[in-house]
């Protein structure tokens, strides 16, 4: 039976707003040369301005998608289109053509390999060979990091002697040297850090003050990450995953053989994509109906690299994640996921207090924790002059920040009527992703 899927979750995997707009445009019979779907499989051609018509494919499991258009964007306009007559119900059903099969066959085969290459048995020799190879590795990284994180330690020591004010007056270079320095040292999180006291420095806020309180908690975190380093062998392993997460150490899915597992139905409450050094990211933030439990699903693609558009908020989905090891577990990635349904009950808080408390206990165990989700049953948007805050049943307010266009779009959604709203808590602000409008998720 082929698997369901609705237009606001097929409107959900677009990349942007334009692309929303486009694939609507094309969600039209007689813009396609020819379509269908099958089981597994949703296929078309597009008539485009070329001489030949863009061919599209999408196998509906994950979702993912294969178009022969120039665009950069996953999925693309045709995608879209093409998905959007799907869920309409306006193909018909039948054989995939010769472009569909192939790329499900090489998508099959790309598995196959996967599967082959993880089941393929080694000698111990090969092992141990490996495993001699590893550590030398690690031995010769952690010199480098223990070397730049010293350095790292002086400068930040003569940057508080010498006073904000000096640091505020700093030209650009002056931060960007010392995080190429720690990038040499093979710490790019501590770098990104460093990056982020430049952008800290020259920013203001909405009553153009600079953010001095801000810039000396950040350095506080940095140093602590120094003197965390000088001190691993003595903390308890959660924490020193912890700092070697906050140097910029990555762990990698296979090595995760011993990881906490937890199968559960997952509500989907916000997705959120944007670029980082040439990266992009995508975030996923899920809540377990079960368990409890909140977990953050991160995926990187490099310019036109598809990234996964399996979850869709507002909905849930079973799944089993495994949890990278920290003293505050959150991060986790997919190790298998059986099916999805529309969400009814949201797992949320009743208020800010809730949202505080918990956020507390969670930065008590791991201090370098950037974000947390903020799912509030019931709120609203409220603006005080150039200033937007969320408004929680009890009254009390907390700061807004996100582009005016997602701000307004809130407000519009929401008018005086309070809602569920899913945002990111950095600890002072909240950027909201999702909204929810007489029970129907609307991604902001």
């Amino acid at each position: 039976m082929p698997i369901s899927w609705t237009s606001e979750q097929v409107i959900a995997q677009a990349p942007d707003e334009s692309s929303v707009k486009a694939g609507r445009g094309l969600a039209s019979p007689a813009k396609w040369v020819s379509s269908g779907y099958d089981d597994r499989a949703v296929w078309g051609e597009c008539k485009g301005s070329g001489k030949l018509p863009y061919q599209v494919s999408i196998e509906l499991a994950e979702p993912a998608f294969k178009c022969s258009c120039p665009s950069r964007k996953f999925p693309c306009k045709h995608g879209l289109g093409l998905f959007l007559l799907y869920a309409a119900a306006q193909l018909k059903e039948g054989s995939a053509p010769d472009f569909c099969a192939e790329w499900l066959a090489k998508r099959s085969a790309t598995e196959e390999r996967k599967n082959e290459k993880a089941a393929a048995e080694t000698t111990p020799e090969e092992d141990a060979k490996r495993e001699k190879a590893r550590l030398k590795r690690v031995a010769d990284r952690e010199a480098k990091v223990a070397a730049g994180l010293a350095e790292l330690e002086l400068w930040l020591g003569d940057l508080v002697r010498q006073g904000l004010a000096t640091a505020q007056n700093q030209p650009t270079e002056y931060w960007e040297k010392t995080a190429k320095r720690l990038i040499d040292a093979q710490s790019p999180n501590a770098a990104r850090l460093v990056r982020n006291l430049s952008s800290l420095v020259y920013r203001k806020d909405k009553y153009g003050e600079r953010l001095a309180g801000k810039l000396l908690e950040q350095i506080g975190r940095l140093y602590l990450v120094c003197e965390s380093w000088r001190r691993l062998a003595e903390l308890p392993e959660a924490v020193r995953a912890d700092v070697k997460t906050a140097v910029g150490f990555t762990v990698k899915e296979d090595e995760l053989t011993a990881a906490e597992t937890i199968e559960d139905v997952w509500q989907v409450h916000g997705i959120r994509v944007y670029e980082e050094e040439k990266l992009r990211v995508q975030r996923i933030w899920l809540a377990g109906e079960t368990s409890g439990r909140r977990a953050l699903v991160l995926n990187f693609a490099f310019r036109n690299q598809p990234l996964d558009v399996g979850f869709t908020a507002g909905t849930r989905i079973r799944a089993a994640l495994a949890f990278y090891p920290g003293n505050f577990p959150q991060r986790a990635f997919v190790k298998e996921r059986f099916e999805a349904a529309n969400l009814d009950a949201l797992a949320a808080f009743d208020d800010f207090d809730a949202l505080l408390g918990d956020y507390a206990a969670a930065l008590a165990k791991n201090v370098w924790l950037e974000t947390f989700p903020a799912m509030i049953r019931r709120a609203v948007p409220v603006r005080r002059g150039a200033a937007w805050f969320l408004r929680d049943e009890t009254g009390k307010l907390l700061p807004l920040e996100a582009d005016e266009a997602a701000l307004w779009k809130l407000d519009a959604v929401c008018g005086d009527r309070p809602t569920a709203i899913f945002s990111e808590w950095d600890g002072e602000t909240l950027r909201p992703l999702t909204v929810w409008s007489d029970g129907k998720p609307i991604r902001l």
